[in-house]
């Protein structure tokens, strides 16, 4: 679900450090920068970049395409393709029968197994299109807040990887004891005592 969703799934991270001013530039040149390649007709499985908002397939996105009043909103793009595994089964078995046939053999060794398995992949993997899935992004400029509409890991560690490569921040991701560490004020006994602590269960 995405931002607009009337129901929405959300990873909540703060900033870790500054970005070079002025910042809605700085992220309109990086997002420019990163956006997603085109592997049609190419051996790759997947890739990712970014995306605008709502122009979602448009590559060079301007300030307005990105800003709403204190907030970015963009979007994370993944291509991938997706190959059946019973597809690359039979095609690695039609491949197999011609080897033997073109050998005069009764087997392949395991070597040759692997060999079969990844050129066929790679010739499947040029013929299939992509699928675009797209993952929405809001930054409020004022708080360093960063909202990722998703929760699934891999994701998550997408957004995050592409995130620090386009911007040199890490993003820290925001649960009870993160937020108090970096929302609370707290001094160093009380960030050690914070560290200390262990859930309470509440049900026997």
């Amino acid at each position: 679900m995405g931002l607009l969703s009337g129901s929405s799934s959300f990873t909540r991270y703060k900033i870790s450090g500054p970005i070079a001013e002025p910042l809605v530039e700085t992220v309109r040149q990086a997002l420019a920068q990163n956006t997603v390649e085109d592997i049609d007709n190419k051996p790759e499985e997947k890739t990712l970049g970014w995306a605008g908002f709502e122009k979602a397939f448009v590559q060079d996105m301007t300030q307005a395409d990105i800003v709403i009043g204190p907030y970015l909103v963009f979007a994370l793009r993944m291509d991938k393709k997706n190959l059946p595994a019973k597809v690359l089964r039979q095609h690695a078995m039609q491949e197999t029968q011609k080897r033997l046939a073109a050998s005069g053999r009764e087997f392949l060794s395991k070597h040759e197994k692997e060999e079969v398995k990844e050129q066929v992949s790679m010739r499947l993997f040029v013929r299939l299109p992509p699928v675009p899935y797209f993952f929405d992004v809001l930054w409020n400029m004022d708080t360093g807040i960063v909202l990722f509409f998703s929760t699934q890991k891999a994701a998550r560690e997408a957004f995050e990887s592409l995130f620090f490569k386009s911007f040199g921040v890490t993003l820290i991701p925001l649960y009870p004891f993160t937020w108090a560490q970096v929302s609370a004020g707290l001094d160093e006994d009380e960030l050690s005592a914070l560290e200390k602590l262990v859930p309470a269960p509440f049900v026997e």
